[in-house]
């Protein structure tokens, strides 16, 4: 062999050491399975990053093997088929995985290994055994210990109560995990959600909208809102499909006949886009106060969606109507407390 064919072996050995995957040294992933048969095929997926394939492996005496191509820490699920068995954290090291298929995504703690799966492993045992207060004060931990791993980004999306509160968590983010998509969305939705969020050293100001009612005639919040006769309007995004909007009506009836009188007003945006189930669903029920309808409704296709950062609903914002102030934001708030407090009387 010549010299010239010798180089070109050598150049081509190191290009494939070089260009191989990126995570065979930074993550392996073990595990158990019961509930699945040998030979199976497993997946997963990377929910961070827009829930990319990063990872298949198959069964073998009940155990299986990943090699993930992932080279930075991020939230993954397990899945078998259409089955998601678990989700968990990828992280430099080893992480074990003991899994249940025929639990389905009833899982149990499952995984260790790594420092934020051993964390999250505790966080679910104390769940599972219902103690609340315990969960709590790992998660306040990771919040002190300024942690700015994947745990970071978990808790600080499913327990920080505020979104000012979030944003300032995820300001503190390693590199690594700041730009991943997930967390640049969810930064997005914050930071629109703290413009009408109120806080201890903020009280925001409602923002206008306009829609028809059910006779065609356009309503503006800021007419209800400077109507001297109302001292306190509940804005509410609402639609006839969805059931824990509907389960609030009992409640907002009760409270509609009880302070109306003393100055309550409610207005209900509705996003349902067929407009005459919406018109009869009004009839049926006895809606009585302000109800507009936003057949465009949805966070892509309407401003004032954006504008109120509403990704769920209900959605309940109680509006000042002296000031005009966000007195309240929730999605499942006790009315009848916040109403008895604000409007007290016979």
């Amino acid at each position: 062999m010549t010299k010239k064919s010798l180089f070109f072996v050598a150049l081509v050995s190191l290009l494939i050491v070089s260009c191989g995957s990126p995570s065979s040294d930074y993550c392996v992933l073990k595990g158990t399975i019961k509930g699945v048969s040998d030979g199976a095929k497993l997946e997963l997926q990377d929910f961070w990053n827009h829930c990319k394939v990063v990872g298949t492996a198959v069964v073998k005496d009940g155990t299986f093997e990943f090699h993930p191509n992932v080279n930075a820490p991020t939230h993954v699920f397990l899945y078998q088929d259409d089955l998601q068995l678990q989700d968990f954290f990828l992280e430099e090291g080893t992480v074990i995985v003991d899994v249940d298929a025929s639990e389905g995504d009833n899982y149990g703690p499952g995984v260790q290994g790594t420092p934020s799966n051993d964390v999250l492993y505790r966080y679910r045992l104390l769940k599972r055994q219902g103690q609340q207060e315990a969960m709590e004060t790992l998660v306040d931990s990771v919040f002190a210990a300024e942690q700015t791993g994947p745990l970071a980004v978990m808790f600080a999306d499913s327990h920080l109560k505020s979104a000012f509160e979030t944003l300032g968590a995820l300001e503190k983010l390693s590199p690594e995990l700041a730009h991943l998509p997930f967390v640049e969305n969810l930064k997005e939705e914050l930071s629109l959600l703290v413009k009408t969020e109120p806080r201890a050293d903020y009280q925001p100001h409602y923002i206008d909208l306009e829609y028809a009612d059910v006779t065609g005639n356009p309503i503006s919040l800021k007419s209800v809102v400077e109507n001297p006769k109302n001292r306190y309007v509940l804005l509410d995004f609402w639609a006839t499909w969805c059931g824990p909007c509907v389960r609030y009506f009992p409640e907002m009836k009760e409270i509609y006949a009880k302070y109306h009188e003393k100055g309550l007003e409610i207005y209900s945006v509705s996003i349902d886009s067929e407009k005459g189930k919406w018109k009869s669903f009004l009839k049926e029920n006895n809606m009585d106060w302000i109800s507009v309808l936003d057949d465009k409704g949805g966070r892509k296709t309407s401003k004032v969606w954006e504008n109120y950062a509403i990704t769920v609903i209900p959605m309940f914002l109680l509006i000042d109507g002296n000031t005009g102030e966000i007195l309240l934001r929730d999605n499942h708030p006790d009315l009848k407390a916040v109403l008895s407090e604000l409007l007290p009387g016979k």
